[in-house]
């Protein structure tokens, strides 16, 4: 639903490890087995991330009146 849903254009291959990700290779192998490692996923091209850094500049909080 991510790639045909309303918002695809924020979905970015990491080529990397970028801080916005902290994830942990032992807390990837603990959802995806032990098998897989994080960095080779990263190197082969199998983990994504949804980018809302153009939201960064919203303030958290209710707007309802």
């Amino acid at each position: 639903m991510r790639v045909a849903g309303p918002n695809p254009l924020v979905i970015v291959k990491m080529t990397g490890p970028i801080a916005k990700f902290p994830v942990t290779n032992q807390q990837f192998q603990s959802v995806m087995g032990n098998n897989d490692d994080l960095d080779a996923a990263i190197a082969q091209g199998r983990v994504y991330i949804a980018d809302y850094a153009a939201l960064d500049w919203l303030v958290n909080g209710s707007y309802l009146t």
